[in-house]
C-alpha cells in the first residue's frame, strides 16, 4: 500500500490538467528522493524526469514535481506512486482553491506592502502608534518597498535577496516572521510552491499581524491541497477565534467547508456555508456557497 497522506498538490492558478503519458520534473527537493528501478532505488536530482506511473521514495525533507503548472508536493517521508497522487489531486483540484487563493495573492504584489510589524533599525514612530513605518537605513530604501518594486515588474529572485537581505538585518521576532512569509509568498509566486510551503510551515505568525489573514488563506489553501484537512481547519479555526472580520473572512469560511466535510463534520460544513452567505450572499464566493447550501442541505 503506498502512502497518501500529507502530501501537497498545490495547483498554482488552475485547476490543473491530465499528466497521464506526460513526464514530471523534480523541480525541488531538500530530503533524499530516490525513483524506483527494477528491484532497486536510483537517486533523482533536481531537474530529473520521471513518468506519471514512476513509484519514488522520499527520506526526510520535502520534493515538488511539476508538469506545466501542475505541482505535487511530497511533504512527508514514504514511498510513492505518483499516478495515485495524480488521481487523489482531480478532486481537490475541481474546488479551484490553488486559483482562488493564487489570484488574491498575485493581486497583492500590485498594492504597496506595509509593515504593521515593529520597525527595523532606528525606530522613527512611537511604537504604540497604530501604524509603525519601516525606516531607511542610511538613506536606504525601505525593503519592503523596494521588494514590491521589483515584484511589480516580475522579478521573484530579486524580490527575495531584498527580503533575505531585511531577514539577516532583523531583530525582532515579529519583523522576522514577516519577512519569511514575505519570501514564501514570492516563492509561491514564482512557481516554487514547495519552497514556499516549507517556509510557511516554520512560521509562528501573529494574528496581530497585518500580514495574518493571508498567510492563513495562503497556507491554509497549501495544507487543503496536500489532503490535511483537519490541519487547515485548525488553522482557519484559530483565525477565526481572533475575529479579524477581515476581508478574507469569507474565503476562511468557504474553505473552511470543504475541511469539515471532508472530515465528515457535516454540521460544521453547513454552519461555515452559512457564514460565507451571511458575509456577503451577492460575492462570487456567497453565491457558491448558498448553492452548495442547497445542494447538500
Amino acid at each position: 500500500m503506498f502512502k497518501r497522506s500529507t502530501v501537497c498538490l498545490f495547483l498554482i492558478l488552475c485547476a490543473g490538467t491530465a499528466l497521464w503519458g506526460q513526464d514530471l520534473v523534480l523541480e525541488y527537493t531538500d530530503g533524499f528522493m530516490e525513483l524506483k528501478a527494477g528491484s532497486g532505488w536510483e537517486e533523482l536530482m533536481i531537474g530529473d524526469s520521471v513518468p506519471a506511473d514512476a513509484v519514488v521514495r522520499l527520506s526526510d525533507g520535502i520534493a515538488e514535481f511539476s508538469s506545466g503548472n501542475q505541482r505535487i508536493i511530497l511533504n512527508n517521508e514514504g514511498v510513492f506512486l505518483l499516478r495515485d497522487l495524480l488521481e487523489a489531486s482531480g478532486e481537490v483540484a475541481s474546488w479551484g482553491i490553488g486559483r482562488m487563493v493564487g489570484n488574491r495573492i498575485s493581486a497583492l504584489t500590485g498594492e504597496k506592502q506595509q509593515s504593521t510589524e515593529a520597525v527595523m533599525g532606528v525606530r522613527g514612530a512611537a511604537q504604540d502608534s497604530e501604524e509603525i513605518q519601516w525606516m531607511d537605513w542610511e538613506g536606504e530604501e525601505d525593503p519592503l518597498a523596494k521588494a514590491q518594486g521589483l515584484l511589480d515588474q516580475g522579478l521573484f529572485d530579486e524580490a527575495i535577496e531584498v527580503y533575505q537581505d531585511a531577514l539577516a538585518a532583523a531583530f525582532e521576532p515579529a519583523e522576522k516572521s514577516e519577512l519569511s512569509y514575505r519570501i514564501a509568498q514570492t516563492h509561491v509566486l514564482a512557481g516554487r510552491s514547495g519552497q514556499g510551503f516549507r517556509i510557511l510551515a516554520d512560521i509562528q505568525p501573529d494574528p496581530a499581524g497585518g500580514w495574518y489573514e493571508d498567510y492563513v488563506l495562503l497556507y491554509g489553501s497549501l495544507l487543503m491541497e496536500s489532503l490535511a484537512f483537519r490541519q487547515a481547519a485548525e488553522l482557519f479555526e484559530v483565525y477565526l477565534r481572533n475575529g479579524r472580520g477581515g476581508a478574507g473572512e469569507q474565503m476562511v469560511h468557504y474553505l473552511a467547508y470543504f475541511c469539515y466535510d471532508k472530515l465528515g463534520r457535516s454540521e460544521n460544513a453547513r454552519q461555515a456555508l452559512v457564514s460565507a452567505v451571511r458575509l456577503g450572499s451577492d460575492t462570487d464566493l456567497g453565491v457558491k456557497a448558498e448553492k452548495l447550501l442547497q445542494k447538500n442541505y
